[in-house]
């Protein structure tokens, strides 16, 4: 989970994790429901919902200014693109306790 901190002096706009890590912009991507996924040198992950408001609008803001250029990308393929597992299990897990692997 990625956020959106206020425009610095010098112009840029910080992102930190949940974690309040400061991260590395990479690039950004929208898949079909509409959420905006951000690439960093530590992962990547979803914007938290409160950058992405119209009255926030700190997301809506970097786009508008070219900062980020958002590309489309189903869901279901963002794991395997920038390899994460969305519901990570033991692999001795028992087979009832695993996330159902998406068709």
């Amino acid at each position: 989970m990625w956020r959106v901190h206020e425009r610095t002096p010098s112009g840029s706009r910080p992102l930190v994790s949940h974690a309040g890590l400061p991260v590395v912009f990479k690039s950004t991507r929208l898949c079909e429901a509409a959420r905006l996924l951000l690439d960093a040198d530590i992962g990547f992950g979803l914007l938290h919902s409160l950058d992405t408001g119209l009255k926030t609008g700190l997301a809506l803001q970097a786009v508008e200014a070219g900062a980020w250029q958002p590309q489309t990308l189903p869901f279901a393929q963002m794991p395997a693109r920038f390899g994460y597992v969305l519901a990570p299990c033991p692999a001795n897990a028992p087979a009832s306790d695993r996330a159902p692997t998406p068709h």
